[in-house]
């Protein structure tokens, strides 16, 4: 079960349209640090979406070593490249590069 969670997570399901849903909300996390607008002086939604950014990263990270454990990973690499290299990628060095700014967050 834990595997199949983790493959839709990962795997661009267009048949699935929960699974495309929880992707694309993934994503623009990563994107945008959320999920949708909020006014400038929101603090509580601007922390709740620097909350849910940081559960996402979290959920990949477990994804991943699931997957590395199972031995899937790098099929579902080379299955998604483009959202790893167009996403993922670009959004981990971010967070890389405010680590000064947000440890916790790296």
């Amino acid at each position: 079960v834990a595997l199949n969670a983790c493959k839709t997570i990962v795997a661009n399901d267009t048949k699935d349209k929960s699974a495309s849903e929880i992707r694309g909300a993934i994503a623009a996390l990563l994107r945008n640090g959320l999920l949708r607008e909020v006014d400038e002086g929101d603090a509580i939604i601007s922390d709740f979406n620097e909350t849910l950014k940081n559960l996402s990263l979290r959920l990949l990270s477990k994804t991943f070593a699931n997957m590395l454990n199972k031995g899937c990973l790098e099929t579902a690499i080379q299955d998604n490249s483009e959202w790893f290299l167009d996403t993922l990628i670009p959004s981990l060095v971010d967070a890389v590069k405010n680590a000064k700014d947000r440890p916790h967050d790296a």
